[in-house]
């Protein structure tokens, strides 16, 4: 999982934005922690029935 978002991650423009809908059971917090300490800006935008939105921005 981590080295495929960081394959698609890393192709995201300067101004780019991904959006991730990542259910919270199957670790969407500890996912929004790691892209963060890769160096992506990650924000959970809602939570909503065990899901998060996290919205990623470029490194």
């Amino acid at each position: 999982m981590h080295h495929m978002l960081t394959l698609w991650l890393d192709r995201l423009t300067p101004t780019g934005i991904a959006w991730l809908v990542v259910q919270r059971h199957l670790g969407a917090d500890s996912l929004a922690d790691w892209m963060t300490e890769q160096g992506w800006t990650t924000s959970r935008v809602c939570s909503r029935a065990g899901y998060r939105l996290l919205e990623v921005k470029a490194r």
